[in-house]
């Protein structure tokens, strides 16, 4: 027993670099003192003492903030770091030297009895507010299995790219490779989709069926014309095929001897204005200038010119002033009159 409290604090120092000394560990870490309730508690559900586990599991709540049912099964060094409103069910298994943050639910999504709570293999570590639900496996064999059928969007691939079996993943929302990397310190693509972005798309397509399909695409081509005789008439030089772009996306070469991120920057702190970027090897070559949805407006279009030139022009790049805004409103003037 007395091995194992050991163990227990001395995985607190490992994995917290806050933690001063063995008897500030011991007084002040609401996470170990959980971990040690849990064990009478397990121990008393074991040994069919269901009531008195139960009353221990919610004295340590009570004390800690932390809830662990009696019958969930956890491993050595099991860490939790802060630990408020840390939920861990009934049959949750939890492997060594596990790590979980504050408000972490390990949660059933049945009322069935069986297995029905995640089960966390050995070194996995879960992040703040995490919500994991149902009968589902987390381990470093898991994601041996995802990593295998692992395959890069062509603009991010490396140069030297060896890609994953079968074929590529058609739904950013199942292609668990590619969340893993998002999450992870590669940090490699911003294509995640979340819960919200579905009630937004939702919304967007009420908004279109609202407009019109023939309104809406029209609204959307006289913007990217007018975005496009912005550009020209900074003497700046659009990217791809002008014949078959699409209106609501254009790129932009990266005049030279212009910071690209810098330029970026500035349009988004002075004017709250956000272009993109591109990824791959266009990464700081071109800018991606969007007029979509709400965005696709005479306004908005003048605003964004307006200031990607005046941005230039402070960074040395010499556009004549004016022209850009006066070109889109000639473009959105000839389509009132036509």
């Amino acid at each position: 027993m007395f091995e194992r409290m050991r163990e227990d604090i001395q995985s607190v120092f490992h994995r917290d670099p806050a933690a001063r000394n063995a008897f500030e560990v011991i007084t002040c870490y609401p996470g170990l003192h959980a971990v040690w309730f849990h064990r009478v508690s397990h121990w008393l559900w074991s040994n069919d003492c269901k009531w008195l586990a139960r009353m221990n599991s919610n004295l340590a709540r009570w004390l800690t903030g932390i809830e662990i049912h009696p019958g969930a099964q956890i491993g050595r060094r099991f860490f939790i770091d802060h630990g408020m409103g840390i939920v861990i069910g009934e049959t949750a298994q939890i492997g060594d030297d596990v790590t979980l943050y504050h408000g972490v639910t390990l949660g059933g999504t049945s009322w069935n009895k069986g297995k029905r709570h995640p089960t966390l293999g050995r070194g996995v570590v879960v992040g703040a507010g995490a919500k994991i639900l149902g009968p589902i496996t987390i381990s470093d064999r898991m994601a041996e299995v995802v990593y295998r059928r692992r395959h890069l969007e062509e603009g991010l691939q490396p140069p030297v790219y060896l890609p994953g079996e079968g074929p590529i993943i058609g739904s950013n929302y199942f292609d668990l490779a590619m969340l893993m990397d998002y999450w992870s310190d590669n940090g490699l693509n911003h294509h995640t989709e979340a819960t919200s972005m579905l009630y937004a798309a939702r919304e967007c397509a009420r908004l279109f069926v609202e407009e019109g399909h023939a309104r809406a695409f029209r609204r959307h081509a006289l913007a990217g014309d007018a975005v496009v005789a912005g550009i020209d008439a900074m003497g700046l030089q659009v990217f791809g095929d002008r014949a078959h772009k699409m209106p609501n996306v254009t790129g932009v070469f990266v005049p030279k001897g212009v910071a690209a991120d810098r330029v970026r920057s500035a349009l988004l702190d002075e004017f709250n204005i956000e272009i993109g970027t591109s990824f791959g090897p266009l990464h700081g070559r071109i800018w991606r200038i969007g007029a979509m949805g709400v965005n696709a407006r005479q306004d908005a279009v003048t605003q964004t010119l307006g200031a990607l030139e005046a941005v230039l022009a402070g960074e040395g790049c010499k556009v004549p002033r004016g022209a850009a805004v006066d070109a889109a409103r000639e473009v959105y003037r000839s389509s009132r009159s036509a």
